[in-house]
């Protein structure tokens, strides 16, 4: 029989995402996130967190972050990081840190959390000078918006894929919210009718493609395969792993046939130790179903 991997998700803990978060900190969230993805997990204290992951910080704490936490929640782990995958792909790469540092003997039961607040008219914005700073920005490629625009400008140049075709991917993620309750846009559905006629933000992007600012928070509890198996509810294995990084500016970035997820997503699917079925849609998120 396979072995078991050494890493599941025992609780999770989600917070009601917001437009706005007037008079909310990234601390509170985080520490609102974390109470609940304990109190999830059922059955373990906030004593037995012996590791902490922390995802990047655009508020009040920019630096020395997992001890600020760690002080914060009141717990003292073993292993502490920060994990900074640029957006997206954070979630799932704290998940894999947390299951090897618990393989690696560091730790046993892992909090990876992750929150931000979103206060109207603060822009955050930020002194460093690193290569997007000097070659994209200056130029107007400043944001996620203008990077997928020409991704996606140069995917229909490249493949002949039509607007039409986009637009499904904001229908279904839109249509897929309207069987979550905590969604923003819950009760809100859209036609692809209504994407394509939605402003255009950064051509060839419309505003109904696009990603809205908001303000969240969210938790898993992640911990040995023996420790899972005195968890009050079924836990959820972590089955494999693939992560790359390739480039930050859009300017920097490979051939679209070359981009992190042509390497990632086969290697996660290398290291599965059950067969699971996928699908996947990619635009600023990956989805698996195992």
């Amino acid at each position: 029989m396979a072995k078991r991997p050494n890493g599941a998700i025992i609780g999770i803990g989600e917070l009601q995402p917001i437009r706005y978060s007037e008079g909310k900190t990234t601390l509170g969230l985080i520490a609102e996130s974390v109470q609940l993805a304990i109190k999830d997990a059922g059955g373990i204290s906030k004593e037995e967190i012996d590791g902490l992951l922390v995802g990047p910080q655009v508020g009040e704490t920019p630096q020395h972050v997992p001890a600020t936490v760690s002080e914060y929640l009141g717990i003292e782990p073993t292993m502490s990081n920060t994990v900074d995958l640029g957006g997206g792909a954070t979630g799932a790469g704290m998940v894999w840190r947390a299951a090897a540092a618990i393989e690696a003997g560091m730790c046993e039961t892992v909090v990876c959390v992750l929150a931000n607040k979103n206060e109207k008219g603060n822009i955050p914005r930020s002194p460093n000078r690193n290569p997007i700073r000097e070659f994209d920005v200056p130029f107007g490629a400043s944001g996620a918006n203008t990077s997928y625009a020409l991704l996606k400008r140069q995917h229909m140049e490249v493949y002949g894929s039509k607007q039409e075709d986009f637009a499904c991917i904001a229908y279904w993620a839109r249509k897929n919210a309207l069987k979550n309750p905590k969604a923003i846009f819950y009760d809100k559905p859209v036609s692809l009718e209504d994407i394509l006629e939605s402003p255009m933000i950064s051509d060839p992007l419309h505003l109904l493609e696009i990603v809205m600012p908001c303000a969240g928070g969210a938790a898993v509890v992640v911990t040995s395969a023996d420790k899972a198996k005195q968890a009050s509810k079924q836990a959820v294995y972590l089955q494999g792993a693939g992560e790359k990084i390739t480039h930050r500016a859009v300017s920097q970035a490979p051939a679209i046939d070359r981009l992190p997820f042509v390497y990632s997503i086969p290697q996660a699917l290398s290291k599965r130790v059950w067969k699971a079925r996928t699908w996947i849609y990619y635009l600023y998120m990956i989805v698996i179903r195992v």
